[in-house]
């Protein structure tokens, strides 16, 4: 399975969990596959990690042209926003127009956007329950596959649902019905 991590390296993004994870269930290294994409100020913290811990599983690459972006999520099968502190996030909606479901915290934006149709919500417990809810989440989809497919396409509902042009004809629904 194939994981995409997207966002600036910083602390209130947690793109440590991810090794975290990974140490905590190891069993996962054979299964998963992250890609993080991003920079920032924790990244030379997070590269050393990434090869103290030898964990093959975990690449991360630097801020990449939007049409490789695209071609990453195309090849993933979710992407993990793990961040805490965020009242939106324009990766997330752009996850969801390509057809990719999205593993997050059940906070601000993200909580309104992330169904069960399209993704998987972990509430903002603490630390270890992010990880643990998270692998839990990535177990199940190990063990059903399918639900790459149902998740996907509740992404693209959603993404559809909310596509600018669905959003500009129901307000010119609304004002119609406004005016008379």
């Amino acid at each position: 399975m194939e994981i995409l991590w997207a966002g600036q390296l910083t602390d209130r993004k947690l793109p440590f969990l991810i090794l975290d994870l990974m140490r905590k269930y190891p069993d996962l290294k054979d299964k998963v596959n992250f890609t993080i994409l991003g920079s920032g100020p924790r990244k030379t913290l997070l590269m050393k990690a990434l090869e103290d811990s030898k964990f093959d599983n975990i690449k991360i690459l630097d801020q990449v042209p939007f049409n490789k972006v695209e071609n990453i999520m195309l090849r993933s099968h979710f992407l993990l926003h793990t961040s805490y502190r965020e009242a939106g996030t324009h990766i997330v909606p752009e996850a969801l127009s390509s057809g990719l479901p999205v593993i997050c915290h059940a906070i601000s934006g993200m909580n309104l956007t992330i169904k069960k149709s399209n993704g998987f919500k972990v509430e903002l417990i603490s630390y270890s329950h992010s990880i643990k809810t998270i692998a839990s989440y990535l177990y199940e989809v190990i063990e059903n596959p399918n639900l790459v497919s149902e998740k996907s396409s509740g992404a693209i509902s959603y993404a559809k649902l909310n596509s600018w042009n669905n959003m500009v004809e129901t307000f010119r629904k609304d004002y119609l019905n406004v005016k008379k």
